[in-house]
């Protein structure tokens, strides 16, 4: 995972990430995927994020 910024010709009004996902499978994505989503949305209800990062 690498910041956004270095590969903006412009400054971005909010930040962002580069995901590398050359190396799995179309289910590892997935997977990865899905885990990402539960782990913005234990932040986003203020619950925490190490048991659904683990499951």
């Amino acid at each position: 995972m690498a910041d956004v910024s270095p590969c903006r010709l412009s400054p971005a009004p909010r930040g962002g990430l580069i995901f590398g996902y050359s190396s799995l499978n179309e289910r590892q994505i997935a997977d990865g995927v899905t885990r990402l989503a539960r782990a913005i949305s234990s932040l986003r209800d203020g619950t925490s994020t190490a048991t659904t990062l683990s499951s």
